[in-house]
């Protein structure tokens, strides 16, 4: 089993997504494209006119940002798959038929839903199902 923290940080690199950096300040949001052509956006500006700007440049932040957060979806369950297959495999329940409802038991019982209480939970409860 690896260390808890492993599967509650899902490795996506954000820089995969950007086209444009981003910076915001107490004056506006500052635009640079590729290290260049800074563009200020007043405070409070709306997205469409945002979107409007970005267009210009040629780049759609709303779909680099949707992008990037269904790669961080993706990520984070493919992160929950694998700690449900470490749990099944370290407690030596992989082709119990019954694995996924002590997980769900184990989810249900340790509330706030942190890996390690899961884990704790379910090695508490495993000799129920063996």
């Amino acid at each position: 089993m690896k260390d808890y923290s492993y599967y509650t940080t899902p490795q996506v690199n954000i820089e995969d997504f950007k086209t444009t950096t981003w910076i915001a300040g107490r004056n506006g949001v500052f635009c640079t494209k590729q290290g260049k052509d800074e563009i200020r956006l007043p405070n409070g500006c709306p997205i469409s006119r945002t979107d409007l700007v970005l267009k210009n440049l040629g780049v759609n932040i709303r779909t680099r940002l949707k992008d990037y957060l269904q790669a961080e979806i993706e990520a984070k369950e493919k992160l929950r798959l694998e700690f449900e297959t470490d749990l099944f495999v370290d407690l030596g329940i992989s082709d119990n038929p019954k694995r996924y409802e002590l997980l769900a038991k184990a989810r249900e019982i340790s509330h706030n839903g942190v890996m390690s209480e899961i884990y704790d939970t379910a090695l508490r409860l495993v000799s129920l199902i063996k």
